[in-house]
């Protein structure tokens, strides 16, 4: 005996397997995310502490922009921050010794053009202070010389 295949029957079959098809899908993935998710203490996990260390890298002629340098410096692995002082001639970077040591940092920097060390150069803070303490005198001399 053959039944009669409507245009009912079809339509009713498929908005059965339709359905069928999207709640076991609905129910494999609530599956999946029940599975991926720990319970009660296995929900604390430990992460990796990474500790930054900052530092001042003083330099003594800089051939990038400050833009480029600091893009560089962000690229390297293990760079968190970097804050670059023109005028004072120094780079404060953060980073993670772990994955850029001070020797990888300062041996980049000096293939960039900006050589320089981490140790501040001795005599430095008193160079610069007589220079500007004797641009003061110039200043003041000429300032005077055409009062007269």
């Amino acid at each position: 005996m053959k039944k009669n295949v409507t245009l009912k029957n079809v339509t009713r079959f498929t908005l059965s397997l339709s359905l069928f098809l999207v709640l076991t899908g609905s129910l494999s993935a609530f599956a999946q995310q029940s599975q991926s998710k720990p319970k009660g203490d296995e929900r604390r996990t430990e992460k990796a502490v990474t500790s930054y260390s900052t530092e001042k890298y003083y330099f003594t002629k800089n051939k990038l922009s400050k833009a480029a340098l600091r893009k560089k410096l962000l690229k390297m692995s293990g760079v968190k921050k970097v804050d670059i002082n023109t005028r004072g001639s120094y780079i404060n970077i953060t980073f993670d010794p772990q994955q850029a040591p001070k020797d990888h940092l300062k041996k980049n920097l000096r293939q960039w053009g900006t050589p320089g060390d981490f140790n501040k150069p001795k005599g430095e803070q008193g160079d610069r202070q007589q220079e500007s303490q004797s641009q003061n005198r110039k200043g003041g001399q000429q300032v005077s010389q055409d009062k007269r």
